[in-house]
């Protein structure tokens, strides 16, 4: 598992990805120790199925990652029992989006850091809409 999160660290020095890119993915993993990031990301893979063929399953790893990081910068428990719904939405979603172009990805790296980015928002998308609701009740 620090072998995805060492993957992240060394991408950031990837050519392929924009300066502002880099100062973000940077900024969010130097945030957390690996430690707890680990800890979360062991719990999930004891909780689901992984078992998918490669790329698809980097693409599902990398998004679970990221959002565990944008988790834990909303203060988002996802060892939380409900938050395994959200956690089959990203598998799903990734799912889905590797259908679409599983013919066209020729750049694996930038396919595990959009999938990063993808959980990154699913994790804020998801709390705007929480927040929000709680604001219009």
């Amino acid at each position: 598992m620090n072998d995805l999160i060492l993957f992240l660290q060394k991408t950031i020095q990837d050519e392929i990805l924009t300066p502002e890119k880099k100062r973000e993915i940077q900024k969010l993993i130097s945030l957390y120790p690996v430690y707890k990031v680990e800890n979360i990301l062991t719990y999930i893979y004891q909780k689901f199925d992984f078992n998918f063929k490669e790329p698809l399953i980097s693409g599902i790893k990398f998004a679970i990652i990221g959002s565990i990081y944008a988790s834990l910068d909303k203060n988002i428990d996802l060892l939380e029992p409900n938050q395994e719904i959200f956690i089959n939405s990203i598998i799903e979603d990734i799912c889905k989006n590797y259908e679409s172009i599983k013919n066209k990805i020729y750049n694996e790296t930038l396919w595990k850091i959009e999938s990063f980015d993808y959980g990154i928002k699913k994790v804020y998308y998801l709390d705007w809409q929480i927040f929000s609701s709680e604001n219009i009740f």
